[in-house]
């Protein structure tokens, strides 16, 4: 039968710092306890190779993983598929806003904390929070640092259950949220 499948996306691939910890928990699980993991990111403005290692560089536990990762990264406009322990990183080099209507993808679980809204509000503008809607699984997940009211109106229409929680760190309140099982977003 086979391990299950689970597909992690986010907006703004930046360092690569939600990826490289999202495989180093999976990896840490016993075999038979990981899904088949398909990560799906994308970056308008790829960093460089050395802006990347100097900036993941206070976390030297990582440095195997990031070293794979820079090993293959080559980013081009468009689609930039890269494999590292078994785990699909589909990585889209281009405006997010045009790549993921056009992309086929069923995400069980977002990362949407890259960029601060008020500096990008378009990455969090309702058109393509909409979209994010609708390319999340029933029941899929986000989490976001910001917790700016346009910010969870525009998820909240996008079909997500959002809640206000304590935030990470000196962020006073973070949100997180769930896909409606009755939304059709």
């Amino acid at each position: 039968m086979g391990a299950p499948s689970f597909t992690i996306a986010e907006l703004g691939f930046g360092t690569g710092l939600n990826f490289l910890a999202t495989l180093e928990l999976l990896l840490s699980l016993p075999e038979a306890q990981r899904a088949r993991l398909t990560y799906v990111s994308f970056e308008l403005y790829p960093m460089e190779v050395a802006e990347i290692n100097k900036a993941l560089s206070q976390w030297p536990e990582l440095e195997e993983l990031k070293d794979k990762l820079l090993a293959a990264w080559k980013p081009l406009p468009g689609w930039n598929p890269i494999t590292i322990n078994g785990v699909r990183l589909l990585l889209g080099i281009g405006d997010a806003r045009e790549m993921l209507p056009m992309v086929s993808i069923s995400v069980d679980a977002w990362f949407l904390d890259g960029f601060n809204p008020l500096r990008n509000p378009e990455l969090w503008g309702r058109d393509l929070m909409l979209t994010v809607g609708e390319k999340t699984v029933a029941g899929g997940t986000f989490g976001t640092y910001t917790a700016a009211g346009w910010v969870r109106r525009n998820l909240q229409t996008a079909g997500f259950e959002v809640e206000r929680i304590k935030g990470y760190g000196t962020k006073r309140q973070m949100m997180v949220g769930q896909k409606s099982a009755t939304t059709k977003a």
